[in-house]
């Protein structure tokens, strides 16, 4: 996946697309710091979390500037998760969530919106990096409160 990153930073680099560049040598600095931190080269595993962190903050700051009615800023944070997406494995669909959640409620025998922390701790590891977790939250909710 680094190989990958650093194939498209050289592309970035000749054609002078300076988003693609400016992200990618973001998303380089945050891999190589979480190396540091724990004293290693990072697997293709470790390089996704970075990669899901970096898109969260784009989603989070999306959606204030948003609120914030500063859509030239909206603009560019669209940008630049598209271009981390590209790097992430596919995206769940919401029908896909839903049928992973049901099998977690039933596994997990959940009956009420209490026992919400059972299901996503069962949720979550089968859909880490595929799905945000905000959205398996909601769907969490909607479905234990129905």
């Amino acid at each position: 996946m680094l190989n990958k990153i650093n194939e498209d930073l050289k592309t970035a680099l000749k054609q002078g697309d300076n988003i693609t560049k400016s992200v990618l040598r973001y998303l380089k600095s945050e891999i190589h710091n979480r190396e540091i931190s724990i004293g290693s080269s990072l697997t293709n595993e470790q390089i996704i979390d970075v990669l899901n962190k970096q898109a969260k903050q784009r989603r989070e700051s999306i959606e204030a500037y948003t609120n914030g009615n500063r859509n030239d800023l909206v603009e560019i944070e669209e940008k630049e998760l598209s271009i981390i997406m590209n790097y992430l494995p596919d995206q769940l669909s919401e029908a896909e969530i839903e049928n992973i959640v049901k099998e977690g409620i039933i596994e997990t025998k959940a009956t009420s919106s209490k026992d919400i922390g059972k299901v996503m701790s069962w949720v979550m590891p089968k859909v880490k990096g595929k799905a945000d977790g905000k959205t398996i939250s909601a769907t969490v909710n909607a479905i234990l409160n129905n």
